[in-house]
């Protein structure tokens, strides 16, 4: 049993890593991407048309069948509306300021997880948590480099807000989708609506 746990635990901390190597391709394309003058707005549709054909695979695949019942509609579309909003705030923010502060910022959204999720939903806030924040916090402040030895400009603080401002956005997608499921949203569904918007 225990080398079951371990095993489990291991394969978690593998996915884990996966998913983190893979959204730091994702960003550096990003930056790519934008640094190339291309339109935003095609980069994010494109996006959501992808997802949502991978969803539609997935649906088939599994047999399962689309609901679109209020609780899933509601909750889908207002997570799609903080999902969108983010990935334009992230874009922005990483015409200006270094792909590895923008991405670690944006990645932060977890401290605002934690955040909202003592403050709407009355999870527990437990010191490893409170500490786990703080680390993340004193981590992005280490990777905020001012350029030479000038002073912060004002359009640097502005993209950092922006950055800031995208991975809060992340953290209201995760808090909306748990909600959802607090209120018998259907899961893929609602992914699926959030992805289309």
């Amino acid at each position: 049993m225990l080398k079951a746990f371990y095993l489990n635990m291991a394969d978690t901390v593998f996915f884990a890593l996966l998913s983190l190597f893979f959204a730091g391709i994702n960003d550096v394309v990003f930056k790519k991407y934008f640094m190339e003058n291309l339109s935003k707005g095609m980069n994010i549709f494109s996006i959501g048309v992808i997802w949502t054909l991978l969803q539609l695979i997935a649906f088939k695949y599994k047999g399962i069948h689309v609901a679109f019942d209020s609780s899933t509609l509601c909750y889908g579309l207002t997570a799609g509306v903080f999902l969108t909003l983010s990935n334009l705030l992230l874009l922005e923010s990483l015409s200006k300021i270094n792909v590895s502060l923008g991405s670690t910022i944006y990645r932060l959204n977890s401290i605002g997880v934690v955040v909202f999720s003592f403050m709407f939903l009355n999870e527990p806030l437990s010191f490893f948590k409170a500490m786990g924040i703080i680390m993340g916090v004193l981590g992005a402040f280490a990777l905020y480099q001012k350029k030479g030895n000038g002073p912060y400009t004002e359009c640097s603080i502005i993209f950092l807000s922006i950055a800031i401002a995208a991975s809060f956005l992340r953290a209201g997608y995760g808090l909306v989708c748990k909600a959802g499921l607090v209120h018998h949203a259907q899961p893929q569904t609602m992914l699926l609506i959030a992805h289309l918007s």
